[in-house]
């Protein structure tokens, strides 16, 4: 075939499937944006015929100048392999940022007629009051009812006369028609007549008021329509996800060399200095939650019990002998956390990455006020988040420099420092450090395991000379029994919440834990807290019971994976869903410090500040934005996305290796999470930002 009948084939092709994706990109548009927010029949229409063509233009485009020359480059089998990872990609993306199908405006006619039957009082003088609501709450508009014997008082339609004439409402909404009866009984029965279908009501029979019933708005052919936005949506983010993995995984034409490192990246960590210093000053004397007093306490008390690691405790014991304020240990994280952004910028630049991009990277991380809130909260996951920045850092340049970083031994140190102190610092840190090295020394060449083996064997070692020598010596409590297997107790209150119902003796053994009432009303699925702190659960019996309480749970649990399934959805939907999960809330950090026995309270330095950044994370937690500020997910599948398209221009897979930090933690939490805190993905928040950046670095690796 000539080239010019294959430039024809190829502009074929494209023009079909641009026509096909346009279209359905334009029917996503119509649904969620045009239909939903223009009001004008015309504006409509216009508008949606603007947009479907300008999406099939930039669909062509797209698919002439980048997606079909660049296939061309691959084998056929390799071809078959990006269109099916484009079309996972897609179903990935619509399961964990669920788009809802778009509810169009319809045209509605309801008929409301009260029927006379035997011995009711709807054929005396009753009067009938009626309400009208939309599904989001709003009284729709009472004013398109039509009936002599109807009037509007209050936002009620209502009627005195014994026997009225139908009520005949016509109208356009979105959504369900809620339908409440506000009326004395007895009431008698109305016949209500929804879009021709027509159903009877005995209002004597409900037994509270006001009586509500709920008309659906979805009329035959709704189906047909959701099938139809379903598939336009896959197809659409399967063709975005092919366009967007092509376009980022072409080879550079132009490596361009190292470019020197010089002293200037110290400015990002004095950018993040000062700007985080500004929330010190504006919380002073910082942020404390309950897990900060309990900390606190034990330092003050110099006795300590490893319910919250005590060698973070152990921490802020030695902190506050140099300075015995909060400010002390949030001043350290602020500095720490600041030189190690800085050590990872520098890194970027190491790897290539434009300056202007890495000067992006300073002021997104200074002025984030996730940052700035948390740096000055005293909880132990700061400083551990702040550790797998910088183990992601240190494996980065492993990458870069093909393991040869490891013959420095200052960085050895400090991966045997960062590992250590992960497992340390929080109870699931040693599922990230230990294995982390453990990969290392799998990866690494021969010439290189020596170190990698050192870092290892000295990670574990401080590890048991910490937990089994320095804890026992200063009489450490350990970590309470209880602590260990509180997602049993937390999926038993999910189990009695949802109806299952066990034995007597079952029933006897669990309550002597806390009454079953107290487990059924106690029971929410995106915290363990209510369950678990609600003044009747007995942490104590809990603890004792556990031989007798394990094969309960493990019996009922056999019986109901249904239940287990839907209360483990729910609880590690912040982990891996974009969007919230329906009903649920995050928990990011408090503004205060909660009430204290030691005399700590909240003295800003600078009052005005404290009311703008108050301002400001009250803002970020608003439903619009909260996704994008305090979900970690969205970070989580951002790092994920850069370095695989990373490893696929390099075709080396050794550059998914800093990932590990990354998903060693996010697994983790899905056994372990017990909570939408979004303190437990810090780290991973952390990460995205030069993660992301990598994608544009100009120089990669080499063997020199």
């Amino acid at each position: 075939m000539t080239k010019r009948h294959q430039l024809f084939d190829q502009r074929w092709i494209a023009s079909s499937i641009a026509l096909i994706s346009g279209g359905l990109a334009g029917l996503l548009s119509y649904g969620h944006l045009i239909a939903r927010f223009a009001q004008h029949g015309k504006v409509v229409i216009l508008g949606s015929f603007v947009i479907a063509a300008l999406l099939v233009y930039l669909s062509f485009l797209a698919l002439t100048w980048l997606i079909i020359p660049r296939l061309a480059t691959f084998q056929r089998n390799h071809r078959i392999v990006w269109l099916i990872g484009a079309l996972l990609a897609s179903l990935l993306l619509v399961l964990v940022i669920p788009l809802p199908i778009p509810v169009i405006a319809r045209s509605h006619t309801l008929t409301l007629r009260l029927t006379a039957q035997p011995g009711s009082v709807a054929s005396g003088g009753e009067v009938w009051a009626i309400r009208l609501q939309n599904s989001s709450g709003t009284s729709v508009a009472l004013a398109d009812s039509t009936a002599p014997d109807w009037a509007v008082r209050e936002d009620l339609l209502v009627s005195p006369r014994r026997k009225p004439d139908p009520l005949i409402w016509n109208g356009s909404m979105v959504g369900d028609l809620r339908v409440s009866f506000v009326t004395h009984p007895p009431t008698g029965h109305v016949q209500l007549i929804w879009d021709e279908q027509a159903q009877e009501l005995d209002l004597d029979a409900f037994s509270q008021q006001p009586p509500v019933t709920v008309l659906p708005a979805t009329l035959a052919g709704s189906s047909l329509l959701a099938l139809l936005y379903a598939i336009a949506t896959v197809i659409c983010l399967a063709l975005l996800s092919l366009a967007f993995g092509l376009f980022f995984t072409q080879p550079n034409p132009s490596i361009a060399p190292p470019q020197p490192i010089g002293p200037w990246w110290l400015l990002g960590s004095l950018l993040c200095l000062v700007c985080w210093s500004v929330y010190l000053v504006a919380f002073w004397p910082g942020i404390m939650s309950a897990d900060s007093l309990a900390q606190w306490q034990q330092a003050m008390q110099g006795r300590f019990d490893d319910w919250h690691p005590a060698f973070h405790s152990m921490l802020i014991w030695l902190l506050i002998r140099i300075w015995p304020s909060p400010a002390a240990v949030a001043l350290t994280q602020i500095v720490v956390l600041a030189l190690v952004v800085g050590l990872a910028i520098r890194e970027a630049v190491a790897w290539g990455v434009p300056r202007r991009v890495c000067l992006l990277l300073a002021l997104i991380y200074s002025f984030s006020p996730v940052n700035g809130m948390l740096t000055i909260t005293l909880w132990k996951d700061i400083l551990y988040s702040t550790l797998l920045l910088a183990l992601f850092t240190l494996l980065l340049a492993f990458v870069r420099t093909r393991a040869a970083v490891l013959h420095n031994s200052v960085v050895v140190l400090a991966l045997v420092v960062t590992s250590t102190c992960l497992a340390l610092f929080r109870h699931n840190g040693i599922l990230v450090g230990v294995p982390v090295l453990l990969l290392l020394f799998l990866v690494a060449r021969r010439s290189f395991r020596r170190p990698a083996l050192i870092a290892l064997v000295s990670c574990l070692a401080l590890i048991g000379l910490v937990r089994y020598g320095l804890y026992p010596a200063l009489g450490v409590t350990p970590t309470p029994e209880v602590l260990k297997y509180n997602s049993f107790a937390y999926q038993m209150s999910a189990y009695i919440h949802n109806g299952v119902v066990l034995s007597a003796t079952d029933q006897e053994v669990v309550s002597r834990i806390q009454p079953m009432e107290s487990w059924r009303d106690n029971y929410v699925c995106y915290t363990i807290n209510p369950t678990f702190f609600n003044g009747k659960f007995d942490l104590r019996t809990y603890e004792d019971t556990i031989p007798a309480f394990l094969p309960i749970w493990w019996r009922t649990t056999l019986a109901h994976s249904d239940v287990l399934l839907a209360h483990e959805t729910c609880i590690t939907a912040m982990i891996w869903r974009i969007s919230p999960y329906p009903n649920t809330t995050i928990y990011a950090t408090s503004t205060g410090i909660d009430p204290n026995p030691f005399g700590l309270v909240q003295q800003p330095i600078w009052p005005e500040a404290n009311t703008v950044l108050n301002r400001l994370f009250a803002w970020t937690l608003q439903p619009r934005q909260v996704w994008l500020v305090w979900y970690p997910a969205l970070y989580f599948y951002a790092s994920l996305a850069s370095l695989i398209l990373l490893a696929i221009r390099m075709r080396n897979w050794l550059y998914l290796l800093p990932l590990a930090p990354t998903v060693i933690n996010t697994g983790s939490w899905m056994l372990l999470a017990t909570a939408h805190d979004f303190r437990y993905q810090y780290g991973v928040y952390l990460i995205a930002p030069i993660a992301v950046a990598l994608i544009t670095a100009r120089s990669y690796t080499s063997d020199r």
